[in-house]
């Protein structure tokens, strides 16, 4: 229960900075020529022969220690004014001909709209470089945090003590941000050498993921942003699980939101080709998974106390992992 808490928080504070966009038609899915198989299987906990994946399960829960608990500010700690109408914003130089601008409202009592724009002096025209309606209780949602040149610059998203912060690389004549650090690793991973996964939260687009090469970003290379993986909405892309040791293969947590139940599945992604190379049917939402290697997987639902806890059930994923040097191996 503790982890479906904690996966409904953060569930509903990234949907409420989602921002509106237009429907997606239907994203069809490369499968690799030659896909991983996959196995899933149920653990007898109740066998003694199996009493060793029980104490691997309550040593694991002890060691990642208990769920962080986000208290939300009430009523009395917001700190606007009683007058919701009146816009705020702030100014910030970049150079001779440009400025910043962080502007943010509040549209009810705990609702909040942040903008984060650029203006030319000369004409007063802006260009909105992001924007978001979130839950906000102190102030702007936006923050320049670096000025690389006339034409690039570091901005983030969110606060330190908040559940989605990032940082984002802007390029003006490309009119593009690509996202370059995250205090998340369900939604951002780094894959050395400035290449990144990033999970973009955008419900309307499918949660698409992005790999992103920034020092092709700052050189002006066009490629630099590419959507590795777009689902329609028959599925929604929830969270990165895991990276292969080689950090060639992604293993993506989908589910289907359409469902009595949400119905979980596990899906592997090629990172370098883009194709899929294995899916299955996750058996339980509420299980705490770590990949062992490559082709293992180990997952199992707890209860008590995390320190102590009682391990319900337990399952393991098989995976025929190919590796991309085997003669068997796509791309």
């Amino acid at each position: 229960m503790k982890k479906l808490l904690y996966l409904s928080l953060i569930l509903a504070c990234l949907l409420c900075a989602c921002g509106q966009g237009a429907a997606v038609e239907k994203i069809e899915i490369t499968q690799s020529d030659n896909p991983w198989g996959v196995t899933v299987e149920q653990i007898d906990l109740d066998n003694p022969e199996n009493k060793q994946y029980i104490d691997w399960a309550k040593k694991d829960r002890a060691d990642r220690g208990p769920h962080p608990v986000y208290e939300l500010p009430g009523p009395g700690d917001w700190t606007y004014g009683d007058d919701h109408t009146i816009p705020h914003k702030k100014c910030l130089p970049w150079n001779e001909k440009m400025e910043f601008v962080i502007r943010w409202q509040y549209l009810s009592d705990c609702d909040c709209y942040n903008e984060l724009l650029v203006r030319r002096k000369a004409t007063g025209k802006t260009i909105k470089i992001a924007e978001a309606y979130v839950y906000s209780y102190d102030g702007s949602y936006f923050e320049v945090t670096e000025i690389l040149s006339d034409t690039q610059f570091l901005y983030s998203r969110g606060k330190g003590d908040v559940l989605n912060y990032q940082s984002f690389l802007y390029d003006l004549k490309t009119g593009e941000s690509i996202c370059v650090a995250s205090d998340n690793p369900q939604f951002f991973r780094d894959l050395g050498g400035e290449r990144y996964l990033w999970l973009d939260w955008d419900r309307e687009n499918g949660y698409p993921l992005y790999l992103i090469d920034a020092r092709a970003f700052k050189a002006g290379e066009k490629d630099a942003k590419r959507m590795l993986v777009r689902r329609d909405n028959e599925y929604y892309v929830s969270e990165i699980q895991h990276l292969s040791s080689d950090k060639r293969f992604v293993y993506m947590g989908l589910y289907r939101p359409y469902d009595t139940y949400y119905t979980m599945h596990r899906e592997v992604y090629d990172v370098i080709t883009g194709e899929q190379v294995a899916f299955c049917e996750v058996p339980d939402a509420g299980l705490d998974w770590t990949l062992i290697n490559d082709d293992l997987e180990y997952g199992y639902c707890w209860g008590g106390d995390w320190s102590d806890p009682t391990i319900l059930s337990f399952f393991v994923i098989h995976y025929d992992y190919i590796p991309p040097n085997s003669p068997h191996a796509s791309g």
